[in-house]
């Protein structure tokens, strides 16, 4: 069977092909685990965003009593609570939703928290005999 160049070089031409199919295959694989992968960073960093954007809007509100630093600070808490929804939904370990979860819960305590500031600010510091 091995006796010509001919049938060698086709028994090299199908182990290539076999081999470089295997290969691409394997590449494919990990190209789209990488993009999954690169998409969950993403989200992570988009909600740390808008966590951050959050608390910014909510210390501008303290500063100069603006009612769009108010209503920023909602929008980015609201935007941060679908955004730790969608991540959640995105990873793959449950070790790691329990962690989202958990942090869902601590930012929904702090945003609770903030309003009850909110309603003090509004009651004692809108006065008009308390100047700034």
């Amino acid at each position: 069977m091995f006796s010509t160049i001919k049938s060698k070089l086709s028994v090299l031409l199908g182990v290539s092909i076999v081999g470089f199919s295997v290969v691409l295959s394997i590449i494919i694989y990990n190209v789209n685990g990488s993009k999954a992968a690169a998409e969950r960073l993403l989200l992570a960093g988009d909600t740390k965003a808008q966590v951050a954007q959050a608390g910014i809007e909510f210390r501008g509100y303290q500063i100069l009593f603006t009612q769009t630093s108010l209503d920023d600070y909602r929008l980015a808490y609201k935007n941060a609570l679908i955004k730790l929804d969608t991540l959640t939904e995105a990873v793959l370990k449950e070790e790691n939703k329990k962690l989202l979860k958990d942090v869902k819960s601590n930012l929904t305590k702090w945003y609770e928290a903030n309003e009850q500031r909110i309603e003090i600010l509004k009651k004692c510091l809108w006065k008009n005999d308390f100047k700034q």
